[in-house]
């Protein structure tokens, strides 16, 4: 049995209990039902509902038209932000980097500082603009968290639907789920103080994500 089909029979399981208890067996039920399937609506075009959701959140969506572009993206904001280089740690956009010609350093984040870090992620949930990401996504942890501009490099065929859709993801992609799965929902932020919103309190103070629509 498959992890989809667990979640799925773990999920009619709980439906059903919910359903026997005594909150919905009582004598005023007041209409109340538990739905079966899918809860949301189905969502027509995942690309703009992620995008519209994120940039909702204050993150920016950039769409490319194949490597190229996406190298070309990182160009103009490396230039139009005047930064001094691109911090990396997975190898796969080193490489990348690398055969783009765009200025780059490998990085050990919590030791350097980190101005501007890319990373890649597991997926992107077009319900909630979340961009998911796991320690196993070849930037391991803390370049989620470390750098003030996170760029997260995507493909449009990480576009999912919902958060369990991109559970599913991750369990195609790995034999064993990995120790940490994270959701990055916009740049980081806080109100705890005298309810005034601040951007970047516990982690990045941008969120930019570039989506490869030819992959």
């Amino acid at each position: 049995m498959n992890q989809k089909t667990d979640n799925k029979d773990s999920r009619q399981a709980i439906l059903g209990r919910l359903r026997n208890s005594d909150v919905y067996t009582r004598e005023d039920k007041t209409g109340c039902e538990i739905p079966d399937g899918i809860v949301f609506p189905g969502i027509p075009d995942l690309l703009l509902a992620f995008k519209t959701e994120l940039e909702s959140l204050s993150g920016e969506v950039i769409l490319c038209n194949g490597s190229m572009d996406v190298a070309k993206q990182l160009h103009h904001l490396t230039e139009e932000r005047s930064w001094n280089d691109l911090s990396v740690v997975d190898q796969k956009i080193t490489e990348f980097l690398a055969s783009s010609r765009i200025k780059h350093k490998i990085v050990d984040p919590g030791i350097e500082e980190v101005e501007v870090g890319v990373t890649r992620c597991e997926a992107l949930i077009a319900l909630t603009g979340g961009v998911m990401v796991s320690s196993k996504g070849g930037s391991g942890r803390r370049m989620n968290v470390f750098p003030t501009v996170h760029i997260v490099l995507a493909h449009q065929s990480q576009l999912v639907e919902s958060i369990a859709d991109g559970f599913d993801l991750i369990a195609q992609k790995y034999d064993d789920r990995p120790s940490q799965i994270s959701l990055i929902s916009g740049p980081s932020r806080t109100a705890d103080i005298e309810k005034t919103l601040v951007m970047g309190a516990h982690g990045p103070k941008e969120l930019i994500v570039l989506i490869d629509q030819e992959q």
